[in-house]
Order: structure tokens, then sequence, then C-alpha cells
């Protein structure tokens, strides 16, 4: 039998638990059949191919073939990148079975079992619609990951789950799959990889190369810069725990620089401010690793997403403790031998979770152990304390003179009513929270969101949103976009755009199709960033800052964006889930007084009637009404709308209208951007106007009117800003469209006219 696993990962190319995982199964399945490995990041050597484990009486072999990126996608999208590779192995499998892992590969998966009617099995690692941050690293890459993905579950013999939660989140994010197809299997490891390493063991030189005090108790994170692993929401926190905790962190590999900017920011504040904080950027060798992680006294996982969190298997298995999200399958992974607490968390969370221990609970530590106490010349993780007087800690007091452990057990116990993801699952994970909070004084990861804010009242709002904290900038600027320009392909789609919007104004982005105004509102509403230049949003530079923290501030209502939400997400759900501005409820949960807010939005929109329907089932102007409502549900500091009346009939547009005069008029410091191509979509209170149009094309590229001699369209730009009446005048409209144009304002409406 021959079996062609299809991954995206694979040594020496590894930097997630998919690639571990892709080449533990590679290495087992090779001992009973035939395997070829086809990978991506270029071609292998023999050296490349992991020996197949036994005395060398395997049935079958193992062999790994790698692929590069076309040379003509050097500069394309990742995602289209991504494709490129596919068919290649597409074009290659040659085996019984195509078992593929993660989205990369998924695509080569489905396209070979249509092409050679090869059966396909895909291991699923993670979800694309569970994770929206990954379109700050694939931009509208992302639709094309959603769409390889989708198409190939739903077209797959077998899907694989590596948890039970994430069987869940598989038939929840692609109800069309049949659920007798998905099955699971969990992952695992290989306990003898973790054992504690012997004394003279060379992996641990790391301490010594990092100068790691191995006289301090230490806190250990170990995962990829992504959003999905909360490093930057792990920062902040950092700042609640005792500075008698050394912190070392093992994060590399970022997804985009943008997020590798943000998490070297936030380093560079807390070692500054804190100090006892230790980066290593590079993957450590195995060994190494190990040393590392027995030589540690907790671990912690800030995850957002996870599938099954396998690092947090692997930290209990060198003893470790675990402080984690209780998201995904992360509670579910985890040996009752060892301790863990965890931490309530949502699958798009834009702040840090709370624990779910309460911090008024006392407890001692270290965690009940059978393991004795190391000698003092051992490199153990007890021997640095051997010497040393324990001292007894409760949690929620600050930090003893000498935080280390006591060496009697803990006397607190507790128990759950089966549900595995509170505190109380085990008994002995009260121990593990005076890790985090007896011994460090902790008293969570942060202030979780509070989503118990009193209901808003029914009419539109006039109040700031004050989820986030306002940064003061000069003279209230709210939007700042300083000689920003964007390519794409090498093309310019916009040049020279300078823009500045202050709190309280009502604008209006204003040009012809085509001209790039979608792109500048990608940028104003953190979804685009600038080729060059700079754009600032609510006192922030964009890419480097948190955009999902700013987004919660941020009211945006677009086609686009309504493209996002699954196809059977309830109207009412994509109106509450602006709070937190996130598309997809998915296990977040909102009060029965945001949901009412919610209700009130829907009926001040005429379509309270769409709550229990699905998003995919609406109408193109029973969507913009949804979308409107959400942008205004919490209650934002910056409300886009992005041609908010497309789609709409007669009624409805008026309707609409009516609302967004409303918004105009309304006393607030809510600044608010209106884009359109229409003038008779200009409502009353707007009163300044920012105009589009081509950029002056050079005298030899000026063969046709606004086209180069590529025959592209010259790129966008702005050519106006400043008072509505002043900017919208027959002879600008008539050199903007390239014909006479009559403007009229009646009835505090605009209207033109050709003439």
């Amino acid at each position: 039998m021959k079996v062609d696993i299809l991954t995206r990962e694979y040594p020496p190319y590894v930097y997630g638990g998919a690639g571990v995982h892709a080449e533990e199964l590679s290495k087992v399945l090779a001992e009973r059949v035939d395997v070829t490995v086809r990978a991506f990041d270029g071609p292998r050597t023999e050296a490349d191919v992991p020996a197949i484990p036994g005395d060398g009486s395997a049935k079958g072999s193992l062999k790994v073939v790698g692929y590069g990126t076309p040379s003509e996608l050097a500069d394309a999208n990742p995602a289209l990148k991504t494709f490129g590779v596919d068919l290649q192995i597409a074009n290659d499998v040659d085996a019984d079975i195509a078992h593929a892992h993660t989205w990369y590969a998924c695509l080569a998966g489905y396209l070979a079992k249509m092409l050679h009617g090869t059966p396909l099995v895909i291991t699923a690692h993670s979800l694309e619609p569970f994770r929206p941050w990954k379109r700050e690293q694939l931009g509208g890459g992302y639709n094309l990951s959603s769409w390889a993905e989708k198409d190939a579950y739903e077209h797959a013999d077998r899907v694989i789950a590596v948890s039970g939660g994430m069987r869940e989140d598989i038939l929840a994010a692609y109800p069309n799959l049949d659920p007798d197809k998905v099955v699971v299997v969990h992952n695992g490891i290989t306990m003898s990889d973790f054992a504690t390493p012997a004394d003279d063991d060379p992996g641990w030189a790391v301490f010594d190369r990092y100068h790691i005090d191995r006289s301090k108790p230490t806190l250990l994170f170990v995962g990829r810069i992504t959003r999905q692993k909360g490093l930057p929401y792990l920062l902040k926190a950092l700042h609640l725990i005792s500075k008698d905790i050394q912190v070392v962190l093992c994060a590399g590999a970022p997804d985009t620089p943008e997020i590798a900017e943000e998490v070297k920011t936030a380093f560079a504040k807390l070692d500054e401010e804190r100090g006892n904080i230790i980066w290593i950027e590079e993957m450590l060798p195995r060994p190494e690793l190990n040393a590392l992680e027995h030589g540690c006294d907790a671990f912690i996982c800030p995850s957002i997403y996870e599938p099954l969190g396998i690092v947090n298997l692997e930290a209990m298995a060198c003893g470790l403790p675990v402080v984690a999200s209780a998201t995904g399958g992360i509670p579910r992974s985890s040996s009752t031998a060892r301790p863990a607490i965890w931490c309530r968390s949502t699958s798009c969370a834009t702040v840090p979770a709370r624990p779910l221990i309460p911090t008024s609970s006392c407890m001692t530590w270290p965690p009940p152990s059978t393991r004795s106490w190391p000698t003092p010349n051992s490199p153990g993780r007890w021997a640095r304390r051997a010497t040393s007087a324990p001292a007894t800690i409760s949690a929620g007091s600050p930090s003893p003179t000498r935080p280390w452990p006591s060496t009697s057990p803990s006397s607190t116990s507790r128990t759950s009513n089966g549900d595995p993801t509170q505190a109380g699952a085990r008994n002995d994970a009260p121990a593990c929270g005076a890790v985090m909070r007896g011994m460090a004084g902790w008293h969570g990861f942060a202030n979780y969101r509070n989503h118990s804010k009193p209901a808003l009242p029914a009419n539109l709002p006039t109040t700031r949103n004050h989820n986030m904290p306002t940064t003061d900038t000069a003279d209230n600027e709210v939007l700042k976009l300083d000689n920003v320009e964007f390519r794409r392909n090498r093309r310019v789609i916009i040049t020279d755009v300078n823009l500045i919007i202050h709190a309280g104004e009502r604008w209006v982005l204003f040009g012809p199709n085509g001209i790039g105004k979608s792109t500048a509102v990608g940028m104003l509403a953190t979804r685009t960033f600038p080729s060059d230049g700079r754009v600032f949003i609510l006192g922030h530079q964009l890419g480097k800052y948190d955009v999902f923290k700013l987004r919660t501030r941020i009211g945006l209502a677009s086609a686009d964006l309504g493209r996002q939400f699954p196809e059977f997400e309830d109207p009412l759900d994509a109106v509450v889930t602006g709070l937190s501005a996130v598309t997809g409820r998915w296990r977040d949960t909102y009060t029965d007084e945001e949901y009412a807010r919610a209700r009130q939005l829907l009926r001040d929109f005429r379509v309270s009637y769409l709550e229990g329907k699905e998003m995919w089932r609406l109408s193109e102007g029973e969507r913009t009404r949804v979308l409107i409502a959400r942008a205004l549900m919490g209650d934002p500091e910056l409300l886009i709308m992005d041609e908010p009346t497309t789609g709409l009939d007669l009624g409805g547009r008026e309707q609409v209208m009516r609302t967004l005069s409303r918004i105009g008029e309304e006393d607030s410091r809510r600044a608010v951007v209106l884009v359109t191509h229409r003038l008779e979509e200009i409502p009353a209170g707007f009163d300044h106007i920012a105009i589009m149009g081509r950029k002056p094309v050079s005298a030899e590229d000026a063969t046709n009117d606004g086209i180069d001699a590529m025959g592209n369209p010259s790129a966008g730009t702005i050519v106006y800003t400043g008072p509505l009446e002043a900017g919208l005048t027959d002879e600008r409209l008539s050199e903007l469209f390239g014909m006479p144009i009559e403007v009229q304002h009646t009835h505090g409406r605009w209207s033109a006219f050709a003439v």
C-alpha cells in the first residue's frame, strides 16, 4: 500500500505542531506501508529523511519530496504561492491514499482526488473560519484559503479531528459535511522524548547561553508569534506578575512583519519596566527545549484558539504545571495526573482571559508531587532551591521575600461537576493557581472585556465606546493618512493620499468606481496596510499597534465584511458580535441586555424578522441593513460605512438615508466616514468631503486620458478635501467624470446630471 502525506511543514522546515505531527506520523506509517511525504519549502536531500523507528525490519519505506514556489508567483499573495505548490503536488500524487494536513495542502489533496481519483483523508489541525486574524497575514488570500479548505473538507473521504472539541468545530464550520466522515484521533507525544535529562546532558547549556538564572522561579512560554498563540496579550499581562518571577519566551516565526514589530515593541517596554524576561527567538533543538522545560517551574499557554495544544502535553510530560486558556481542545487534552488551571477565552479574543479559579482561593505550592528533591549539585528543576528554606504562599497575597515552593503538598482540593472546561476538573488544579497567583501575586491574565455593561438605549447611541482606552492626539485627530501609497502586484493602486479627520466630523469619501476608495477604506478599518506612508487611527499607527484592539472601537459596514461571515450565521449574532469586532459568534457568549440591544437595532432598520435565518439566505439589501446595525452595536468612536445603500430598493434606501441623517446630525464626538460614488446617497449632516480622482500621468504616458503606457489606469489619489459645498461643484465633477456635469442641492439632498 502507498500513502502520500501532503504537508506544508516537514523537517528541516518545521515551525509548529502540524510539522511535528506529520513527521512522527510518517515515521510510524513507514514501518508498515510505503510513504511519500510531499512538502513545501523546496527539494530535500537524503539527510533530511528521518530514520524509520525499529530494528530495521520495517515493511514499508519513507521518501520525502519537496516543492518550491513557482518563480512566476514569487511576488504573489501568500495564498496564491501556496496554490502554486499545491498544483505541483497534485500532479505528482501517486498513491492509494492522499493524506493532507492544514489548509496549505488541502487543495493539493482535493485536486489529486479529482484528477487521479485518489481517496482523500484530511487531518484538521486548525480551521480557517476560526482564525479571522489570518486576514492580517494573507489579506484577500484569506478568502482563498477559506475557500480551499471548505471545498476540500466537504469532498474528503475522511476527516480526522485531533480532539473532541475540534470535531465539534469542524461540524459547526462545515455543516454540509457528513458527521459520519469525521472521526477523532487524538494527538499524542512519545513520553521517552521528554525524560528528565541527565546531569551531564548538553541540553542544559541553553541556560548559560541565554543567561537564564536558575536560582529564580521561572515561567515558560513556547509558541510561534501569531495572533492564535496570544503572545501579545501575555506580554501585556506580565505586568501583573511579580518581578521576582523570571519569564522565558521561546517565540519565533512571526506570521507578519506587523505582529513581529508589535511583539518587539511590547517586549522592549516590558523589559524596561519589569525586567527579568528573556526572549529566545530561534527554534531550539529538542534536547535543549526538553532541558528548558525540565528546568522551569510553570508553563503558560495564552492561546485564543487551539484545537488541541500539544505543547501543553509536552510541558506536562516534563512535570510542569500548566496555565492555559480554556479554548478548543486544551481542557480535554490534559492528564489528570498533572496540575492545570484553565482561563476563560473567546475564539477571537481581543483581550486576554480571566482565570476560572477565583483569586480569593488560598492554596500553597508546589502541586502534589512524588518527585524527591535532588542534590544541590544536580541541574534538575528543583536543585536551585534545595538548600533554601521553603515558603508557604497564599493565592492573592503579595509575593513573599523568597518566592520558592513549600515542600508540603497543597491541602486544597476541588471537584468539578463533570465539566472538563472548569478549573476544578482535577483535584490538584488549584495548586497550580499558586504558581501564577500565589507565588507571583497573580490576579489573572488581565481584566476581561466586560460583556455585562448596561444595555444601550433603543435610539441611536450618542456616546463614545469605552471598551478600550482613548489615546489623545493632536487636535483630536481620529484618522490621519500621511502620504500613503498602496501597491498590488507591482501596480500602484493609490498614491500621495493625505487626509486628516477629527473627532465629531462627518466626512464623505467620494469618487468614481475603481478609483481606490475600497482600498482606502481597508486601511481606515485596519483591514489593509499601506505599502508606503503612515496611517494613524485613534492615536495609533497602523502596523505598530494591535489591530484587534482598534477594531472594537471602529464600526464598519461594508459588502466585503458581509462576505466574511459563516454562511449559517444568524443575523442577530452578526449584529451582536460587532461588540467584539469578530465575524462569527462561534463559542462567544453575550448578555441578554446585549442581545436586546441587537434586536432593537434590527427593528430600527426594519429587519427584525431576519432573526433565526442564515446570513447566506439574505438579500443584498437585507444584508446591508444588518451590517449597518452591526456597525452601530458597539457605540464606536469611528464609524465607517462603505456604500451602505447598495442593493436597496427605494423604500429601503430612504429608510437607511433617514438613519444616516440622524447619525450625521447627532451631537457626539464620533467621527463618521461615508463612502459613496453617488451624490444622491449623501445624507444631511455630512459637511466634509474627500474627493478621489486619478493622479496625472506623465507626458510620455498620456496617450489616453488617465491611462499609462502599459494600459493601466493611473493611480488614485485625493484631489480635494474640505467643506462639502465647496467641493461639489459643476467644474470639479465635470473634470472628475470627463463629461459636463450639473450639480444640484435641493431639500437637503444632492444630485448630479450630465448636461
